[in-house]
């Protein structure tokens, strides 16, 4: 400050970090935008993967509004019915910054006793209606039907 003579206020300094972030990260409206194309390449370059996406009509724009996303890659799909015992991990793990939202996820344990990722998704809220959402899927994905041999464990 004394050196240049130049008087910043805290509020300036704010507007200024919030431009240069946009500039640097871009704008989270163009980067959802983005989404599908996402969702696209990663069918393209993992075939045999679930990846769904939904979105819901703004009331008030009337434009389509990022809602949840579940992706589960072929390959731990594959990997977990190889070699994975009947045992799922879920919980969920609540997003900070300026979307909040869910990240719910899914793990097994492989025969050397480790963590083996199944899916994940991202949801607007944690309720049961998003975990039913979650569990469908990954029960499809896992290819569940009798359930009396699984474990699933949640805190």
């Amino acid at each position: 400050h004394r050196g240049l003579n130049v008087h910043i206020t805290k509020d300036q300094v704010y507007k200024t970090f919030a431009k240069a972030k946009v500039l640097i990260q871009g704008n989270y409206k163009e980067q959802y935008k983005r989404m599908w194309d996402y969702c696209d390449e990663l069918l393209r370059s993992n075939p045999g993967s679930t990846i769904h996406i939904e979105t819901e009509i703004d009331e008030l724009s009337g434009k389509e509004r990022f809602q949840r996303l579940y992706i589960c890659f072929a390959a731990l799909k594959k990997g977990f019915k190889a070699g994975c015992r009947a045992v799922v991990g879920v919980d969920g793990c609540h997003l900070r910054g300026p979307h909040p939202g869910v990240l719910l996820t899914a793990v097994g344990i492989d025969t050397n006793d480790c963590i083996y990722p199944i899916a994940y998704a991202v949801v607007e809220v944690e309720n049961k209606n998003s975990w039913m959402w979650f569990i469908d899927f990954l029960k499809f994905d896992l290819s569940i039907h009798e359930q009396s041999k699984w474990t699933f464990i949640s805190d």
